[in-house]
């Protein structure tokens, strides 16, 4: 129950019942999506999971909130039919420094997160657009 004030939130604000600023044909595309799909990645379709990759940690979940963001750290946003990679401040600077492979972790934690949107793709119809950002 605890988590039902954040879920009602992104329900209001999915592109299964918002109509305003979108066109009638994605409108129903995305009704017709969500009649299809599972409860589970209909759940990620209103409610977008967010995780953050860290370097010595495992992936992690976050929630989704400003405070997720940080400069050592490379977050993957998974909205169903859009998956954003955005990396923090500080791991893109090093990325972008030392492109001959000196920051192998870094680069590592990198294709983990490439690695893990890849396996999303894959598991999905329609496939989603996948994005990567500093």
């Amino acid at each position: 129950l605890a988590q039902l004030p954040g879920l009602i939130f992104h329900l209001r604000r999915s592109p299964a019942l918002r109509t305003s600023g979108n066109s009638p044909d994605r409108t129903a595309y995305f009704r017709v999506l969500a009649s299809t799909l599972s409860v589970f990645s209909m759940l990620v379709m209103i409610q977008p999971t967010l995780v953050a990759y860290t370097l010595g940690r495992k992936p992690t979940p976050l929630p989704l909130d400003g405070a997720a963001m940080a400069q050592d750290r490379i977050l993957m946003l998974d909205s169903f039919t859009q998956i954003i990679i955005c990396k923090g401040a500080a791991i893109a600077s090093w990325l972008r420094q030392n492109e001959s492979g000196e920051h192998a972790e870094l680069q590592k934690l990198l294709s983990s997160a490439r690695e893990d949107s890849r396996l999303l793709e894959s598991e999905r119809f329609p496939a989603p657009d996948t994005f990567e950002c500093d």
